[in-house]
């Protein structure tokens, strides 16, 4: 490898004890690891470097700046005789798409595809397919009395929700996701998030229409 994009908010092992380990290893002590967390405080960062990391970038990503730290800190070995791969660009979309929407902020969302909007449709498809049905799944997280799960569930499609432009359903799932302690909510708090989905989902649609 030579580099790692370190998510600090992973289950079972969070990031920062990852990279310790990595670091422990005398393999890997020199190995450029950046991470990638939600919160952009400033002793997240310090955590993130205290941890052993090189760099710090937040999410929803900022995809200029993300390739920018790469570029500074991962320096790839080609293999001997190996020609460097062509890189072709993605095709655009003519036209004015996206359009604006009521709960989607498309020109942020398009923004953090870098202005590609094939790569800003295959995003929105994604998100409709993997957490559709997050109200549901939340739902019953609740019923079984698992907070992990909910906390996880939350914690993914907040930041999905950031990097397609959905600002008030990532500010309700950040609401929500500050009320996960020990002790599960009731389920009257997961209505704004309810809410806000069914707006963003809507938008979807309308802007994957044929």
């Amino acid at each position: 490898f030579d580099g790692v994009l370190m998510d600090c908010q992973m289950p079972v092992m969070d990031g920062y004890t990852a990279t310790r380990r990595l670091r422990a290893e005398p393999a890997w002590r020199e190995l450029p690891v950046i991470a990638m967390t939600a919160s952009a405080l400033a002793e997240d960062r310090e955590r993130a470097l205290a941890s052993g990391m090189n760099a710090h970038i937040t999410k929803p990503l900022d995809v200029e700046l993300m390739l920018r730290t790469m570029a500074q800190w991962i320096h790839p070995r080609p293999a001997a005789g190996a020609a460097a791969p062509a890189v072709t660009a993605p095709a655009a979309l003519g036209g004015d798409w996206p359009p604006p929407c009521p709960a989607i902020d498309t020109a942020a969302g398009l923004a953090y595809c870098m202005g590609k909007a094939d790569i800003y449709r295959r995003v929105l498809e994604g998100f409709r397919a993997q957490h559709g049905t997050f109200m549901a799944e939340a739902a019953g997280a609740l019923e079984r009395g698992d907070p992990g799960t909910l906390r996880r569930r939350v914690h993914d499609l907040k930041g999905m929700a950031g990097t397609i432009g959905a600002r008030g359903l990532h500010a309700a799932l950040g609401a929500l996701e500050g009320r996960l302690g020990a002790a599960l909510p009731a389920p009257a708090a997961l209505q704004p998030v309810g809410s806000e989905m069914e707006r963003v989902l809507h938008d979807i649609d309308t802007l994957l229409a044929p």
